[in-house]
């Protein structure tokens, strides 16, 4: 949790302290002193509240004031003043009641005070401005530490002890020893002894140690204030910020961010992080933040380490051998297709290179090509001697190391992975604070027929509107994609939507946030092969959902509910992540004819047909009969005022409740 430093004014109501056993009661005396010994101010303790847990103690203080007034106390320094004492001579006996020859003595030769016509109590006289005499001896007060006097009616007055004595005084029919104080600073000393007899003292001075209190300013932007000094912490340093947003109806979150530089606090334990860009994403609750910059990246997938294929032969040709383990992992990077094998292959002890055909290469080049079939298995092809080397002959001089796993099965939740299969000297555990991307399990046949061109069609190169669009969704992280070319603000742009696959975790497709990996390597790449005169953006999408109510006429023989289960999950299939694309509307012709080939159907009566934030009011019955023309509209990406755009609409079917009501036709 972020903690900021206490703002003590001098009208405070209470403050958090440090520890627990602070012996702090009702009508104890606190000092509050800043830090150049300038301003102080004296409070009684009220009540006291204990936080065991936090190991912390709240003091409410009497008679504060409800508006913190003034300016506050600058580095303050907090002291509780524990002992309470008088002035010499306060418990003198009663004027009146001594003899006369007593009185005597110490009337004389002393002069009446002003308007006096006679010696009312004992004869006064004011000590030295820096000087006090308590009423006894105090050995727990020390020397060098505050001391506060106060009179009934006035205002404390604040000093160092200079120096202690323990001194004999006689006075006022009093004869004992008290302990002297010698002040820094001088005094208002009582003028009669009846002011003297009003006089309170406060002393034996111990510290107190103020608590920091939660933050309250939300963590937002580039620049975050974290408790300690972490000058070690470079520039470039990837961080993880976790928390829950200002934003109640969002859910606990985490981004990555980049450390530029740290700022070394100036006074105060506490260090200013300075981030890369535009910094946080989100604004934060300062109370429910933490920060891990003890992070690095890590990608799906066991290793298998030197694995041995089998033994070379030159004396064939386009020898070939199939890994153990499949399927073979494949990670992000900045390629055309958007990632990586994690195959290596030696022979001999010397590395050989994977290309994506023998064709073009020369007899002599260390080379191979890899095939992935149905099952999964990979098999490793080398060359003819014409186009790439033979392997040379040896025993087991083949070997592999590779990671294998793949596909959404790796995408864990937060916090799901705790583990490590080994672990590194010095390192006692591990989190995942965020939930992994870029995760895509292996083409079906139809994605293949959908991709297959792609590659052909940009040829590594972007130059249409289109070929934006091939090129992101040769990414094997991208889902799908879609390329607009907008007029904003009087320039043209090209903006490509994109969204990763749907897991089941998340069945509307998975957002590619800006500053992550697969969004920056799309970035670079598509920057690569792109005009660098035409600008482009990468859009995240958003979706939105509709609904439907509708009557089945089912054949006779055919079971009801198992006709309107067929019906449901034809809707949802049909107008599910997979099968749509940005911006496309639906028709109601469209759902008609989803369920005319389920067997069992004879006809369906679609009579709501609604977008989840456009609910129909008042809501249609089944005698109303809608246009067959009608249609949803889902939004394409729109500038807005100020240049920025609205993302492109993907509209589907509401996967919690596709229908509000779907029954059989009478």
């Amino acid at each position: 949790m972020l903690t900021q430093t206490q703002l003590i004014y001098p009208s405070t109501q209470d403050i958090l302290l440090q520890g627990t056993a602070l012996n702090l009661k009702t009508g104890d005396a606190i000092l509050i002193v800043d830090s150049a010994a300038q301003y102080q101010a004296l409070h009684r303790v009220q009540s006291v509240q204990i936080d065991a847990k936090a190991q912390q103690t709240r003091v409410f203080f009497e008679g504060s004031q409800s508006v913190l007034a003034g300016q506050p106390f600058a580095n303050p320094q907090l002291f509780v003043l524990r002992t309470k004492a008088s002035l010499f001579g306060y418990n003198a006996p009663a004027w009146n009641l001594m003899p006369p020859v007593i009185q005597g003595n110490y009337t004389k030769g002393k002069t009446l005070p002003h308007g006096q016509s006679d010696w009312t109590d004992w004869p006064f006289t004011p000590q030295d401005s820096k000087t006090v005499d308590l009423d006894r001896v105090y050995s727990q007060i020390l020397n060098n530490t505050w001391v506060v006097i106060e009179q009934a009616g006035g205002k404390p007055q604040f000093a160092l002890i200079s120096q202690l004595q323990e001194v004999a005084d006689a006075n006022y029919g009093l004869s004992l020893k008290v302990t002297r104080l010698l002040l820094d600073r001088s005094i208002n000393q009582p003028q009669h002894l009846s002011d003297l007899r009003q006089v309170t003292v406060y002393a034996q001075a111990e510290p107190l140690t103020l608590a920091d209190i939660p933050a309250t300013a939300p963590i937002t932007g580039n620049q975050i204030i974290v408790n300690g000094a972490y000058n070690h912490l470079g520039g470039g340093r990837l961080m993880v910020v976790t928390g829950q947003p200002v934003d109640q109806t969002k859910a606990p979150t985490s981004e990555f961010v980049t450390l530029h530089h740290a700022e070394p606090p100036n006074a105060g334990n506490y260090t200013i992080l300075h981030l890369e860009g535009d910094g946080l994403s989100n604004s934060y609750d300062p109370t429910m933040v933490t920060i891990n910059a003890n992070v690095v990246p890590a990608t799906q997938g066991e290793s298998v380490n030197n694995e041995i294929l089998g033994s070379g032969d030159a004396t064939q040709t386009f020898q070939s051998f199939t890994l153990r383990q499949f399927p073979l992992t494949y990670v992000q990077a900045p390629t055309q297709e958007g990632r990586a094998s994690t195959l290596s292959v030696s022979v001999d002890g010397i590395q050989w290179h994977e290309v994506d055909t023998f064709y073009g290469h020369g007899a002599y080049e260390r080379i191979f090509v890899t095939h992935i079939g149905d099952d999964q298995k990979v098999t490793i092809q080398f060359g003819d001697g014409s186009t790439g080397a033979r392997l040379p002959t040896g025993e087991d001089n083949v070997v592999a190391s590779y990671r294998t796993g793949a596909g959404t099965q790796g995408l864990v939740k937060p916090g799901q992975i705790s583990l490590l299969k080994t672990l590194p000297l010095g390192v006692k555990g591990v989190r995942n604070p965020l939930a992994p991307t870029g995760a895509v399990d292996p083409d079906t046949i139809d994605d293949a027929r959908r991709n297959a061109d792609n590659t052909v069609q940009t040829l590594g190169r972007i130059v249409s509107v289109d070929d934006y669009e091939s090129f992101a969704n040769s990414y094997a992280a991208v889902a799908k994609a879609r390329a607009t070319l907008i007029w904003n603000n009087q320039a043209r742009a090209v903006y490509i939507t994109i969204a990763g696959p749907a897991t089941p975790d998340s069945r509307n497709g998975t957002p590619i946030e800006q500053g992550s990996g697969i969004y920056n390597k799309i970035y670079s790449g598509m920057r690569r092969a792109s005009d660098p005169t035409v600008p482009f953006f990468l859009l995240p999408y958003t979706t939105t959902s509709f609904r439907l109510a509708a009557q089945v006429k089912v054949q006779p023989d055919y079971d009801p509910q198992g006709v309107l289960q067929a019906v449901e999950q034809a809707i949802r299939s049909a107008f599910s992540f997979d099968a749509r694309t940005f911006s496309q509307p639906v028709y109601l012709k469209e759902v008609i004819a989803v369920t005319q080939p389920i067997p069992g159907v004879v006809t369906i009566h679609v009579y709501a047909f609604y977008r989840t934030d456009q609910r129909p009011d008042p809501y249609p019955g089944p005698d109303n009969y809608l246009d067959e023309n009608m249609s949803l509209t889902a939004a394409p990406p729109q500038p807005q005022t100020g240049g920025s755009i609205t993302p492109a609409e993907l509209l589907l079917i509401d996967p919690k409740q596709p229908f509000d009501i779907l029954e059989e036709m009478p």
